[in-house]
């Protein structure tokens, strides 16, 4: 799938035909559904690869009553043990995917509902009681969201090109093309383009009275610390693999595996 997203700073009204450049750029990352979410100077937009409930689970999609509206590149691996937690609560669902369950952790957690989520992801949520916005990356990484900050918009997208439909001023960084030739790689945040930025893993982007910051809610190195590397369980460590790869093949639509030849393939 792919999400994208504009916040007007100046309270201008979103045009939705940029939305649609910016959307319609990914539709090679989503090409079985589309859909668009706009509310005076915020609006978002996603295309859809249907993986988990087919049928039923859209987006963006609304919660309830109507007041968080959520974009969701991704998957979470955990989301059936999360929702049944929730069920104890007597918080009620609507559809069997993915990502209700988000609309329904925010709901109950507020911004730390992140900390739950086993999977791979990029998320925005509108907040309409709140006015605010939250833009979260997974905690490695693993699904890109790319943002560009102006004095007066925020634009956000899986796809840089996406960016560039309707940034088309965007120089490209001779900084960034010279550290690509050292690594093989962009380091940090930084893209192929100037004032152009990586969210980084474990971090998300928060919009609340048209200020904008950017947060950590997973830092890799705490929990790097708490490691003990002179006890190695087998049993513990292929209980965890099982489990890894038992919730990773949750889908609703067949099934396929690459294998590299590197040790993690190896094992699996």
């Amino acid at each position: 799938c792919g999400i994208c997203g504009i916040y007007n700073l100046d309270n201008q009204k979103i045009q939705k035909s940029e939305l649609t450049l910016m959307n319609n750029e990914m539709e090679s990352r989503g090409p079985d559904s589309e859909g668009f979410f706009i509310n005076n100077n915020f609006g978002m937009a996603m295309r859809r690869l249907s993986i988990i409930d087919i049928e039923h689970s859209n987006q963006p999609m609304l919660s309830d009553n109507k007041n968080i509206s959520i974009i969701f590149n991704g998957e979470i691996y955990n989301y059936i043990e999360l929702k049944n937690e929730l069920k104890k609560n007597n918080v009620n669902f609507r559809t069997n995917g993915d990502t209700e369950v988000i609309i329904k952790l925010y709901e109950n957690f507020g911004e730390n509902f992140v900390k739950k989520l086993n999977g791979m992801f990029s998320i925005c949520i509108y907040d309409k009681i709140e006015n605010k916005v939250l833009i979260y990356r997974d905690r490695f990484g693993i699904k890109p969201l790319y943002y560009h900050i102006t004095d007066k918009k925020l634009l956000f997208s899986s796809s840089l090109y996406s960016l560039k439909k309707i940034q088309k001023n965007l120089k490209k960084s001779k900084e960034s093309f010279f550290l690509y030739l050292c690594f093989n790689y962009f380091p940090s945040k930084k893209t192929v383009y100037k004032n152009v930025n990586s969210l980084l893993p474990g971090e998300y982007i928060k919009v609340e009275n048209n200020t904008i910051s950017i947060n950590k809610y997973y830092d890799k190195s705490i929990s790097k610390n708490n490691l003990n590397y002179e006890k190695f369980d087998e049993k513990i460590f292929r209980d965890l693999l099982n489990d890894s790869i038992k919730i990773n093949l949750r889908s609703d639509v067949q099934l396929g595996l690459f294998m590299s030849s590197g040790m993690d393939s190896s094992i699996i």
